[in-house]
């Protein structure tokens, strides 16, 4: 398959407020309506804190329709799991209602931070939303002792089904300090909120030195599809061989999952905002074409951008 890049939808620059310091962090998008696409992400203020806001573009061409600055959660309390930060990942509809999963921040005193999985409910179709609860609905546990953190949300069936990113340790090294590895778990759920670990591993380390983060999945024709971001656990901050790359794996019943990496269709610019780094890709579908709406350099820190193709050319993957 192969990926036509057409350029950045949001710029950081763009954003005029007082609040706003840096990122436009984790596109997750939503349907409007045939026209309109509203994309979530997440901002960062002076205290390096994350806010979910959204703008919304037409979908024929992307110019942008509206802008939301207005952070979307307010940070948790003191001690919480999100009291440093709110990073939308994922959402689906439910029942009339709105179901975002999030990714909570939480600093520590030896490693750079601690997530777990949240929830936010929209009644008004993805204006307004209020914390489901002030505890995550998925944190580190017997099974994940680490962290978890990028949810992905799929409803089939009568059942929802959880891809996320689960912590496998944290490594010192010279040049970066405290690293975590991590990789692809899964987890069920009869009510989207309440959820039955899966044990094995969905999408696994190809070497020891290596971190996967941030799936998405569609199917197509009975078939899964999951995107995801995977980089070196050394020197992934300054060396652009080793920053995060878009890989792609493929499934026929969501369980079992081959890598295909180097067919995935895209990769880094020669020059400009992706040329260093290609992260946090989300794909939807839109008529006879996909969408994919990824992050650049500095795990997004100046812009999110777009490619497309057609949805024809993923038939002929084997």
């Amino acid at each position: 398959m192969e990926w036509k890049k057409k350029g950045i939808i949001l710029k950081t620059e763009d954003l005029k407020a007082d609040w706003i310091v840096s990122h436009v962090q984790l596109p997750v998008p939503l349907k409007i309506n045939d026209d309109t696409l509203r994309i979530y992400y997440s901002a960062r203020n002076q205290e390096c804190h994350s806010f979910p806001i959204y703008v919304d573009v037409d979908i024929n061409n992307f110019k942008i329709l509206k802008v939301c600055m207005e952070p979307l959660l307010n940070l948790g309390e003191i001690g919480s799991f999100d009291e440093n930060g709110i990073t939308f990942s994922s959402c689906i509809e439910f029942n009339g209602k709105l179901y975002m999963y999030y990714i909570g921040w939480n600093k520590t005193h030896n490693i750079p931070y601690k997530n777990a999985i949240g929830l936010a409910i929209s009644e008004d179709g993805g204006d307004t939303f209020h914390k489901y609860s002030e505890g995550p609905i998925l944190d580190r546990c017997l099974e994940y002792p680490y962290f978890v953190a990028s949810p992905f949300v799929f409803y089939e069936n009568g059942k929802f089904k959880m891809w996320f990113l689960s912590c496998t340790k944290w490594e010192w090294n010279e040049q970066d300090g405290y690293v975590p590895y991590y990789l692809i778990k899964s987890a069920s759920s009869e009510d989207g909120i309440h959820w039955n670990k899966d044990e094995r591993d969905c999408i696994k380390y190809n070497n020891d030195h290596e971190a996967i983060a941030k799936p998405w999945v569609i199917k197509l024709d009975n078939r899964y599809y999951m995107w995801y971001s995977y980089r070196d656990t050394y020197d992934f901050r300054k060396n652009k061989n080793k920053t995060y790359m878009i890989g792609l794996a493929l499934s026929d019943d969501g369980e079992n999952w081959i890598r295909k990496d180097k067919i995935v269709g895209i990769s880094k610019s020669d020059s400009g905002w992706d040329s260093e780094m290609m992260c946090y890709a989300s794909v939807i579908e839109n008529k006879d074409d996909l969408i994919m709406i990824y992050n650049g350099n500095e795990h997004g820190k100046y812009a999110f951008g777009y490619a497309t193709c057609k949805k024809d050319e993923l038939k002929g993957i084997k």
